[in-house]
């Protein structure tokens, strides 16, 4: 993934069956990855680009998930690539703390189910 990539579809520049599509090798590999105990994951994230998060972006990606758009899973991956990357710059603490939240279910106690994203979704103005 890149961050032109994911900036293209956070901006409604691009559909999200074109982003998914182009994503989806780099998330079936983090999956089977994260079904291993003890793997190291390797991000293949490309900053070619700053991104900018703020509640309209974070609220896109979560609704793509509960409308089934997206998985969980490829939204693990998307926050995890936004935590290791030093090209990104959010609106408040508050969406910073969100990524985290969403990324590395290892880590964040398991993928989050729908009623949680609803949760958090509801927390963003």
């Amino acid at each position: 993934m890149t961050s032109k990539e994911i900036n293209t579809f956070l901006s409604g520049k691009t559909s999200v069956e074109t982003f998914k599509k182009s994503i989806d090798i780099e998330v079936a590999n983090y999956s089977n990855l994260m079904n291993k105990i003890g793997a190291s994951i390797n991000l293949k994230f490309n900053e070619d680009e700053t991104i900018f998060i703020n509640g309209t972006k974070i609220k896109k990606l979560l609704k793509n998930v509960l409308e089934d758009d997206l998985t969980a899973i490829h939204l693990s991956y998307i926050c995890d690539c936004f935590t290791l990357s030093e090209s990104i710059e959010y609106e408040n603490e508050l969406l910073n703390e969100i990524i985290y939240l969403l990324a590395d279910p290892e880590i964040n106690g398991g993928y989050k189910s729908k009623e949680e994203l609803t949760e958090i979704l509801n927390t963003i103005k």
